[in-house]
């Protein structure tokens, strides 16, 4: 009976991180798409936002397991 409720409790769990992944995939794609969302003149925040969104962005496709940030690392 414990384990069927610990992988219910998994499978929540998982589910949740998921659309979280999902709208932080949606959210940073349509910053970037249309990064007059947030003008440059703007100081300091308005020339950082796509480094965020594109950070974000990363993380969430990582979390599906497409991982592109293999070209950072050192051979």
């Amino acid at each position: 009976m414990e384990k069927t409720q610990q992988v219910e409790k998994k499978k929540s769990r998982s589910f949740a991180k998921d659309i979280v992944a999902i709208l932080g995939i949606a959210l940073s794609g349509t910053i970037l798409i249309a990064p007059s969302a947030i003008p440059d003149v703007i100081p300091f925040i308005g020339f950082i936002d796509e480094a965020i969104a594109t950070t974000i962005l990363l993380g969430c496709l990582s979390h599906f397991g497409l991982d592109l940030t293999g070209f950072l690392k050192k051979k």
